[in-house]
């Protein structure tokens, strides 16, 4: 069985799509494994992980990491990111880099080799089978970070037709509910990749007196990929300014990814293991 890395620290939704594209778009079964024992890492911002750097949680001398390089074969990179670009040690082991997620990490990490650039959760929309009915006129996706904000029960009780979606519940669930929805919010990742894989419209937003702790670069490294977005800005919604979650047809009537057909099929394409 294909083990594969992804984060697991708690529940995610994001990193979840992993082994559900793995197992439901590529028939290919997969078990969780650690860094050091696994075949392949994709959805997520993972790089960082695979370095040896103070600011990581694995840290060994020069002789062990030569120790490691001998031992281990190459791990394959299959779209997965970084959370920054301050990583600036060798990687524990060697990489198979056949997708990126986006120009920004590809700068980073594979400067002089073309690879096929994209979330893998971009491939969303072919893990179910049927499409359930709509169900509401816009669903609100927090980032793990984001669940506790008073905001969002402000936003259940004053807007009809929203929804808040908990991307810690069971990832089909989510995907499902994600479905239901006419237009996305959302300030985590992977709503909205996921929404997009749907051609669901969709804002990135911050919710007013959080910050992204986790920054800028992973948004912007994954809008990169559709051309003149790579600038996208999240929008901040407050208790006094809910315009954008009252009316969201309006403010997403110019909605567009261009290329993404491509961009999937290319991602599709490059799947390591047939």
């Amino acid at each position: 069985m294909l083990k594969l890395y992804y984060w697991n620290d708690r529940i995610n939704f994001g990193d979840a799509l992993a082994p559900l594209l793995f197992e439901r778009v590529f028939s290919t079964p997969t078990e969780y494994a650690s860094l050091d024992r696994a075949d392949v890492a994709s959805i997520g911002s993972l790089l960082q992980f695979i370095f040896y750097d103070k600011n990581t949680r694995i840290i060994c001398q020069r002789k062990k990491y030569k120790m490691l390089m001998r031992r281990f074969s190459p791990l394959v990179i299959w779209g997965s990111g970084a959370l920054h670009e301050r990583v600036t040690s060798k990687p524990f082991r060697s990489l198979d880099i056949r997708a990126l997620r986006g120009h920004i990490t590809q700068q980073f990490f594979s400067p002089d080799k073309a690879v096929p650039l994209g979330d893998p959760g971009l491939l969303a929309d072919r893990i179910m089978d049927c499409a359930p009915p709509k169900q509401y006129r816009v669903g609100i996706i927090p980032h793990h970070e984001d669940k506790r904000s008073p905001l969002l029960s402000v936003i259940e009780e004053q807007v009809p037709g929203a929804t808040v979606i908990d991307v810690e519940r069971e990832p089909l669930g989510v995907l499902r509910r994600i479905m239901e929805c006419d237009s996305i919010l959302s300030s985590s990742l992977h709503g909205l990749v996921v929404a997009d894989s749907l051609g669901i419209p969709n804002q990135w937003i911050e919710l007013d007196g959080l910050k992204n702790k986790f920054g800028l670069y992973k948004f912007h490294d994954y809008y990169s990929v559709f051309e003149g977005l790579a600038e996208q800005a999240p929008q901040r919604i407050s208790a006094n300014s809910l315009g954008l979650v009252q009316n969201p047809e309006a403010h997403l009537s110019g909605y567009a990814r261009p290329g993404i057909e491509k961009v999937k099929q290319q991602l599709q394409a490059s799947f390591p293991f047939r």
